[in-house]
């Protein structure tokens, strides 16, 4: 894995202050079995490894699956790759004298999320025993009753997310005891998801369902009753949207 990630951070004024930030994060993840590796020198300790180097797995000697445990190769084959960008800037600025003390902050944040999960596994095949028995060519009973086997060839796709989210919040002090938060925030996910074009539900494949109404309201209150910070009664109230797993999706595809 690699991650990259930049600040700039600029005072405007003495009440103002302006934090631009840049991230990138590129995932490379191979999972294999021995018996693949063992194939080719280039497949040893490869990460990445060569596009369509899991096509190899039907190379690999099939999988025996007994009752009780499992010999010969492996059945996993397949790549996690990720690539995402993040951009976000924030606002800050302190207004000491507007009925009181206000720390109000502005920001925005866009994410751009690629994801790839060829998956070759299970190409070299699995036979299936519902016993312990060593084979025996002249013997029935040793034969498998089942073999599994990936078809018609490996399963590849892409997913892509943009997220976009903005906020707005204040911290406002109008007297040395009491403090009140309030603010607001939007975000909005959109995931092209391409379509057969032959299904009439999806005729149309940039009409994909995107949820615009993520809003979500923020307010909090502190207050010392005491005026010497003996004792302090908070509360507050949020609403929170949590967001689209891209792990959980690929797992329908």
């Amino acid at each position: 894995d690699q991650t990259l990630v930049a600040t700039l951070t600029s005072v405007l004024t003495d009440t103002k202050v302006n934090t631009f930030r840049a991230g990138g994060t590129l995932e490379d993840t191979v999972h294999s079995n021995p018996a693949w590796r063992a194939l080719k020198p280039e497949y040893a300790k490869c990460v990445p490894c060569p596009d369509d180097a899991g096509l190899d797995q039907k190379l690999v000697l099939p999988t025996l699956t007994y009752d009780s445990f499992n010999i010969q190769s492996a059945t996993t084959m397949d790549y996690s790759l990720q690539r995402s960008w993040q951009f976000s800037d924030t606002f800050s600025w302190f207004i000491p004298e507007a009925k009181g003390r206000h720390d109000p902050k502005f920001g925005a944040q866009y994410t751009r999320t690629w994801l790839s999960n060829p998956n070759w596994s299970n190409l070299n095949g699995t036979y299936n025993f519902d016993h312990d028995l060593e084979f025996n060519v002249n013997d029935p009973r040793t034969y498998p009753n089942r073999l599994q086997i990936r078809a018609p060839g490996p399963l590849t796709y892409d997913l892509w997310m943009h997220v976009y989210e903005f906020f707005a919040q204040d911290k406002w002090q109008p007297t040395p005891g009491v403090t009140v938060s309030f603010g607001v925030r939007y975000d909005m996910e959109r995931m092209p998801m391409r379509q057969d074009p032959a299904n009439p539900f999806f005729s149309d494949p940039n009409q994909y369902p995107v949820d615009k109404g993520n809003v979500s309201p923020r307010i909090g209150l502190v207050w010392n009753p005491d005026g010497q910070g003996k004792s302090v009664v908070r509360g507050g109230y949020g609403r929170f949207y949590d967001r689209t797993q891209l792990g959980t999706v690929d797992n329908f595809f």
